[in-house]
């Protein structure tokens, strides 16, 4: 609609208020640097998407964020440690990480990490259940495993039920590797699966099955299983088999051959 489109044009506009500003200050403009960059962040809407925007662009021109602090005052860490985004800003941020995400923009993280002191701000702020998903998944795609963690808690203290934040707890806690997982974590994200399935929510089953299947081994002692309950005399078959079907194995520690009776 009308209005969607005039705030796409006023963003398109604040971005390049703040390259111009970034490049004033790289010639040693700081006063113009200021100005363009104030203007350029009013126009990209102020808030916690005017602040990954121009985080964004400065790392692009090599300049680090920290040094524009002494003349962008937003970026003071006095500032960001008082600023405390609404769940609207939240949410308006993630459509923006998402499609910087898209475009696999590579200081995406760094500039998500810069802005982590305002965002566990927002924890404090009352979000529904939908959007703390949403908040989740999208740390979850970008890998900011410590955020994800922390609303992750949040969340499973108000919605303790609902298996998708345990996922999301247990996958920043292994920082997204399955085959870090302990007995234990597999197990809780196991029984997780049939709980969201028995809830009918077989996205968060399907997610959760996905990522236990990226597990690197299986989940038991297989060279104990062999050598306690499988006749040795057999192995051999069973390694073949298993070689065939590309399974991967621990190094096997032969067990003692027994002496056979007569």
């Amino acid at each position: 609609d009308l209005a969607a489109q005039v705030e796409r044009a006023s963003q398109r506009s604040g971005i390049v208020q703040i390259n111009q500003g970034l490049l004033a200050y790289k010639i040693g403009k700081h006063q113009q640097a200021h100005t363009q960059i104030q203007e350029g962040l009013r126009l990209a809407g102020n808030g916690l998407v005017a602040l990954l925007r121009l985080t964004i662009e400065s790392t692009l021109l090599a300049i680090p964020i920290e040094d524009l602090a002494p003349i962008i005052p937003a970026l003071g860490k006095q500032s960001l440690a008082k600023y405390v985004p609404t769940p609207a800003e939240v949410g308006d941020l993630l459509n923006v990480v998402n499609s910087y995400h898209e475009q696999k923009i590579a200081s995406l993280k760094l500039a998500i990490t810069f802005l982590q002191v305002p965002l566990k701000k927002a924890l404090s702020q009352k979000f529904s259940q939908d959007e703390m998903f949403n908040i989740c998944q999208c740390f979850l795609q970008v890998a900011q495993y410590k955020l994800l963690r922390e609303y992750a808690n949040i969340a499973l203290k108000r919605w303790e039920k609902r298996p998708a934040f345990l996922f999301y707890q247990i996958y920043s806690q292994v920082e997204g590797k399955a085959s870090q997982l302990s007995e234990k974590q597999f197990t809780r994200l196991d029984e997780a699966v049939g709980k969201a399935k028995h809830a009918g929510d077989e996205r968060t089953a399907l997610m959760i099955t996905r990522f236990l299947n990226e597990a690197a081994m299986p989940r038991f002692n297989i060279e104990k299983l062999i050598e306690e309950f499988i006749d040795e005399d057999k192995i051999e078959e069973i390694l073949r088999r298993l070689g065939e079907a590309h399974e991967e194995l621990p190094e096997l520690r032969r067990p003692p051959r027994r002496k056979r009776k007569p």
